[in-house]
């Protein structure tokens, strides 16, 4: 996400950013980025409550991160 526009800068950003993406409205992108920062809180905050009532109920740990990071369930904030 980017606030600069303009044929100049582009190709610097690029060289660090597979890809740009435009957001809207000047001010957008800082909107789109708290929310996205906010989703991966509240998915972490989600993610200790599965990891504890797993543990509580003796579930291998390891074995359930391994099931989460499978594409088939497909839980893009725990993919690396």
């Amino acid at each position: 996400m980017v606030r600069c526009r303009g044929a100049k800068v582009e190709p610097l950003i690029a060289l660090s950013a597979p890809r740009i993406v435009r957001c809207g409205d000047f001010g957008h992108e800082t909107v789109v980025k708290i929310l996205t920062n906010m989703l991966c809180a509240v998915q972490d905050c989600a993610m200790g409550e599965v990891m504890m009532i797993a543990k509580k109920c003796g579930v291998d740990l390891k074995l359930l991160l391994i099931l989460i990071q499978m594409p088939l369930l497909h839980i893009s904030s725990h993919q690396t």
